[in-house]
This record gives C-alpha cells, structure tokens and sequence, in this order.
C-alpha cells in the first residue's frame, strides 16, 4: 500500500508516508508557517521512501475542526495533488489524531476556536489502544462542554492553547504530538471504517464561520437582504 497523510489543521504540522514496508514519519511546528512548509515537507517525506504523487493508491488529509486557515491549506493541497490522477482521498478527523493518547480512559478532547468557544469530541475507552468517538465532532459553548463533562465519566483532554479560566473547577490533562504508530493505526482505521472516497465529495469540518464572515455579515447583512 501506498499513501500520503498530513494534517495542518492545529500549530503542529503532522505528515506520513507509507510506500509497502517503508514508512516514515513529520512533525514541523509554526502554525503561522503552514502555507510555505507543507508542500517542501511533503516533498521531503515522499522523497525519503521514494514516492511520486502518481504512485499514490490515496491521500490521507486531517479535514478539521481547528485553525480555519490551517484546514484550509490542507484541503486545499490534497485536492491539489489529488485532482492530476484522481487520487482518492482520505478524511480524517483532526480530533482523533489528539484521541489516539490515553485510549483506556473514556474522555472528551477539546481544542480551542475562539473566545468561550471549543471544537470538542468524546471517545469511549478502548483497551486495544482504538480510538472510538461516541459523538460527532462539535463547536460548542464552555458552558455546554461542562454540561457534557458532568453527565459523564470523562475527564478533559486538552490540545494546544486555552484559557485556564474557562475550566476552572475541572481536572484537565494537556495533550502532547500523536506518536507515528498512533498515526499510522488511525488511518489503517479508517480505510476500513470509511475507505478513501473521490476527492471531490470531501468536504472541510469547518464547524464555524469566519470572524471575518461575521463582521461582513455585521456590515452588509441588511444591504445584502435589500439587493434579494
């Protein structure tokens, strides 16, 4: 089997590469550099086990939620590189990747997206090391998050940066980078829970608009309502 993966959806930049036996594993950081360093990273990678883009059975591509800009230049690159042969594509959601740590606890894995908002997904505990969601990826309030960790028996995974205050009276444990083993099984769960599909129909988990939208909407919602 052979396939390229990578997610730039958080401030680290995650790739992996398999060519039959030959594996190997990226991390770069700098969210603010994704733009410019994905596409050398993956030349690099594919380089390293001997690969071109036409040799690829599929492409593996985290589709969020997280940094907009960050899922953006992801989705973008894989449907780049997937449009030329028609390479299937992959979606991952970028939440597993952080999931795939302490697998034998049940936990809910946040990820901040703006002020009192957080992207968030519970998992099962797996005694295997697999990751199971027992919900669908969410954006949602602090307050909501609370409710949900409350009703449960889960204990809070954190990736990235957050504001403390928001979980003030709540154990939280901070996420560290997936292991390249982690990785690896959780794309080798996908092909069989989901399977690579055509590029075209993959769609980002986005979960929210734009602050950037908000504020055209803010500025010229009634003109546009006017111009209907």
């Amino acid at each position: 089997m052979r396939f390229l993966f990578f997610d730039s959806s958080s401030s680290n930049l995650f790739l992996a590469v398999r060519n039959g036996e030959r594996t190997c594993f990226m991390q770069f950081s700098g969210d603010d550099k994704h733009g410019s360093s994905l596409a050398p990273c993956i030349d690099s990678i594919m380089g390293q086990v001997s690969l071109r883009p036409e040799d690829l059975d599929f492409i593996g591509c985290g589709i969020g939620p997280g940094s907009l800009t960050g899922v953006r230049i992801g989705m973008a690159t894989a449907k780049g590189l997937c449009y030329p042969h028609e390479t299937p594509l992959l979606p991952i959601c970028s939440l597993d990747l952080v999931a795939s740590q302490m697998a034998h606890q049940e936990r809910i894995v946040i990820r901040r997206a703006r002020a009192g908002y957080y992207y968030w997904r519970k998992y099962r505990a797996s005694h295997d090391c697999k990751v199971i969601p027992d919900s669908e990826p969410s954006f949602s309030s602090v307050e909501s998050i609370c409710s949900a960790l409350e009703e449960s028996d889960s204990f809070l995974f954190v990736d990235g940066r957050f504001d403390q205050d928001d979980f003030p009276s709540i154990e939280w444990f901070l996420a560290s980078s997936p292991s390249a083993d982690a990785v690896l099984h959780i794309i080798d769960a996908a092909l069989e829970d989901i399977g690579p599909k055509p590029f075209r129909e993959v769609q980002p988990l986005y979960l929210q608009r734009s602050l950037a939208e908000d504020n055209w909407d803010k500025r010229h919602g009634n003109e546009s309502a006017k111009d209907l």
